[in-house]
């Protein structure tokens, strides 16, 4: 999310600048997303909401029967 709002962000203002004839618009969004990916992955993470996340994918994962183990058609 970081990325996405410092990128957008950094891309809007400087197109409002004079700066913005004489330098690419897109690269400064791209330095400016490559920071805010940067401040995001350095932010506090909620380890127990990751956490739960996983466990609740992998659940739905184990509950499945793998085509090799699921039961044959009888026609």
């Amino acid at each position: 999310m970081c990325s996405i709002v410092f990128g957008v962000a950094g891309w809007l203002v400087f197109m409002g600048t004079t700066l913005a004839d004489s330098f690419p618009a897109q690269l400064v969004g791209l330095i400016f997303a490559v920071c805010g990916m940067l401040a995001g992955s350095l932010l506090p993470q909620k380890p127990e909401y990751a956490a739960s996340l996983i466990t609740h994918s992998l659940r739905g994962l184990c509950q499945r029967p793998l085509p090799s183990q699921a039961e044959p058609k009888q026609s």
